[in-house]
């Protein structure tokens, strides 16, 4: 059984057009990038340091009422049952 092999020149469209499609895109790509978005817009924002200086105001939790629900609590749950 012999294999039908391709002629050559499917092959040589092929990559033609393969090539002409490669081009195509970054070309285009190029062209559009380069007119429409500026450099100012391509910078990415910066981040703040954190440094250990900086005092951020983080509430606290009020230990004292916690403590005074837990014990309400305990003392509730002896006469539910």
């Amino acid at each position: 059984m012999e294999k039908k092999q391709l002629p050559k020149s499917y092959y040589f469209i092929a990559a033609a057009f393969s090539l002409s499609a490669f081009l195509f895109v970054n070309i285009h790509a190029e062209l559009n990038i380069g007119n429409s978005i500026p450099g100012s817009e391509l910078a990415q924002p910066k981040v703040e340091d954190s440094s250990p200086q900086k005092d951020y105001d983080v509430p606290a939790p009020d230990v004292t009422v916690l403590g005074k629900v837990f014990e309400l609590a305990e003392k509730l749950l002896p006469l539910a049952r």
